[in-house]
């Protein structure tokens, strides 16, 4: 089952575990986490967990990576496939005609 928006807004708020995890994973895989060019792989990593980036999340990262948070800001802005907003569920429907 999909989660809904709000579930994945609670869970951005309340929860950091899951990017905690792979950002050790990150520092241990390397050896040593190049803060500005690990952060598109960490920012991708965190918007496929929480749906998007809201500002907590993205103060999380900033924190966890001893970064400004303008330098994460920025960067969501200006790269197109980053949100900062929740984005509404898509949803397409087929239907079959059949002519005889």
């Amino acid at each position: 089952m999909k989660s809904t928006a709000l579930e994945i807004a609670t869970r951005c708020t309340n929860d950091y575990s899951a990017i905690d995890s792979f950002i050790n994973f990150l520092d241990i895989k390397t050896g040593v986490l190049t803060r500005k060019s690990d952060l598109i792989t960490i920012l991708h990593q965190a918007q496929r967990i929480y749906g998007y980036l809201p500002l907590d999340v993205q103060e999380h990262i900033a924190e966890k990576l001893d970064l400004d948070l303008n330098d994460i800001t920025s960067i969501i802005h200006f790269y197109s496939f980053f949100n900062t907003e929740p984005q509404p569920q898509r949803y397409t429907t087929f239907t079959s005609v059949v002519f005889s």
